[in-house]
């Protein structure tokens, strides 16, 4: 999904920064296993100063779906490319053989959300903040969606969301580009109590063998061009943390609320993932090394969930009070990674996930974002853990309040499930239905290059959808195929027929709408064909 300018076109390919873009990336996929549509977000996000972004800011994301694989985002392609789905509570959407409506439902939300919010007009930049929402994680998820059967429901599976505003409108912290314990600065980091190595993305069949594929060493499926920090700590406390440091003294204290060829920052925004334990590759009897893909989170994330706290440091030694990473990702939260199964092995996907605070929901910081020295990152909420920590950022557009991050997405994280089993049995206990609305004469018609003809108008009690094979209307012998949703409706289709064809077919007939000229497409009888006497 992305949006160009008229004026860039013969850009895209060269710049892509500059594009409103959003990856939909299903995870437990058998088609793309690594998730490669991940990589160029990554790439956005470590393209900081772009000068095209600069003039056309516009809005990044990536979308993870759980329970979803590659082939039933549409209504059409019928056999699952996925053995099925691993992780806690990570249950497939699809069934073994022909589509899953939940599956198109959740897709649809994403990739509706993302038109409406990037083709509007009228509005500043070109982009309408209401429907990217749906993206930036600062807000809840839709509560209810409605699919290709127009069968409304809640949202049927997690979304795991990365999003940027745009990189122009961000200002960075830290991207871990330079060497462990230093930030790209220059300024040391503290990193009491804590395991931390500076790494990059990497593809697990670009790793050269006989290279043992250990977890510090890169982040599965991410673009190489993505940096990270790896962290670990086998005990949780106050005094276990990272703190990136933007003040190397207390005279020079960094402010937030005037930040030089920026202004005020109003969030503060990251990345991050549990991290993967990957076993060394193993070799074969001819010696050479077979590559094994990450099987399982890292032993440290013992609890189901890990969390920690992020807080403020002043260069007077000031702390503010703390804010929990988990009450900020509205409909997830960092447990996992999840993945697919394979006949050869499973497969996990350790995708990184945007966290947006609001710099004024952190307690007693009014004082600390003007002589701020660093962003505190304290494991004090479970007793172990090991993540990967990316993209630091100071984020111009504020984030969502605490109140709105959450509480309606809730609700429905409870009944994903339930409503994707619900979703499925209404829709083969509720067969299809529809009926002729009206049958009138036109005296020029636009599908008949200006001949006369005659319409018929068919309304159903569900889309028709949009598929491999035309919907056909078959009676008195003839099928019809000319025809249109008026005004974009797609419960209506209306046939267009010459004054000949139509004449044709006795009064009376039985008509039917079918995909294609298949017996096995089932037929939907719509009525009678009474011509006017």
């Amino acid at each position: 999904m992305q949006k160009t300018r008229p004026s860039r076109i013969d850009h895209f390919r060269a710049r892509t920064v500059e594009l409103g873009w959003t990856v939909l990336l299903p995870m437990c996929d058998g088609d793309v296993q690594d998730l490669q549509g991940v990589r160029p977000f990554d790439r956005m996000m470590m393209s900081r100063g772009n000068s095209y972004e600069k003039a056309f800011p516009a809005p990044k994301a990536t979308y993870s779906v759980w329970g979803t694989n590659h082939n039933y985002f549409n209504t059409e392609w019928q056999i699952s490319d996925s053995e099925g789905c691993i992780g806690p509570g990570h249950n497939a959407l699809f069934p073994p053989a022909t589509g899953s409506s939940g599956q198109t439902a959740a897709g649809l939300s994403g990739v509706m959300a993302f038109f409406r919010g990037v083709l509007a007009t009228g509005t500043a930049g070109g982009y309408r903040p209401d429907a990217i929402r749906n993206f930036d994680p600062a807000f809840g998820l839709p509560s209810t969606v409605t699919g290709a059967d127009m069968v409304q429901g809640p949202l049927p599976a997690r979304v795991d969301r990365g999003f940027s505003s745009s990189p122009s409108a961000e200002w960075p912290i830290e991207d871990f580009t330079g060497e462990t314990g230093t930030s790209e600065r220059g300024i040391p980091h503290d990193v009491p109590n804590i395991e931390i190595a500076h790494i990059g993305g990497q593809p697990i069949g670009d790793i050269a063998c006989p290279e043992p594929l250990l977890p510090l060493k890169y982040i599965p499926n991410h673009d190489q061009a993505q940096r990270a920090a790896s962290i670990a700590w086998s005990r949780g406390g106050a005094d276990v943390y990272f703190q990136v440091n933007l003040a190397q003294s207390a005279s020079a204290g960094f402010d937030t609320t005037a930040i030089s060829e920026f202004g005020a920052a109003k969030a503060l925004e990251f990345r991050v993932a549990r991290r993967v334990v990957i076993p060394p590759p193993n070799m074969d009897e001819d010696g050479n090394c077979s590559l094994l893909t990450p099987i399982k989170t890292d032993p440290l994330n013992k609890e189901a969930i890990t969390s920690f706290s992020i807080q403020l440091e002043g260069t007077d030694g000031t702390i503010s009070g703390p804010v929990n990473i988990q009450d900020y990702m509205a409909g997830a939260n960092l447990a996992g990674p999840v993945g697919m199964l394979t006949w050869v092995m499973p497969e996990i996907y350790p995708i990184l996930q945007t966290v947006r605070v609001a710099l004024s929901d952190f307690p007693g910081s009014d004082s600390i974002l003007h002589k701020l020295r660093g962003v505190r990152f304290t494991f004090d909420r479970t007793a172990s853990g090991a993540i990967y920590l990316a993209n630091i950022r100071f984020g111009k557009n504020a984030a969502a309040p605490l109140m709105q991050t959450a509480a309606s997405t809730q609700r429905s994280m409870n009944s994903w499930s339930q409503a994707a089993a619900s979703r499925a049995l209404k829709t083969r206990k509720n067969p299809a239905t529809a009926s002729i609305t009206s049958i009138r004469r036109v005296a020029s018609s636009t599908a008949l290059n200006g001949a006369s003809g005659v319409e018929i108008e068919i309304t159903g009690d569900r889309a028709f959808q949009i598929r491999n094979a035309m919907l056909k209307l078959n009676v008195g012998g003839k099928s019809i195929s000319i025809s249109r949703h008026p005004n974009g409706d797609m419960a209506r289709v209306v046939f267009t027929l010459d004054e000949n064809d139509y004449a044709s077919i006795p009064d009376g007939s039985v008509a039917s709408v079918r995909y294609g000229a298949s017996p096995s497409e089932p037929a939907v009888q719509v009525g009678k064909i009474v011509k006017q006497r």
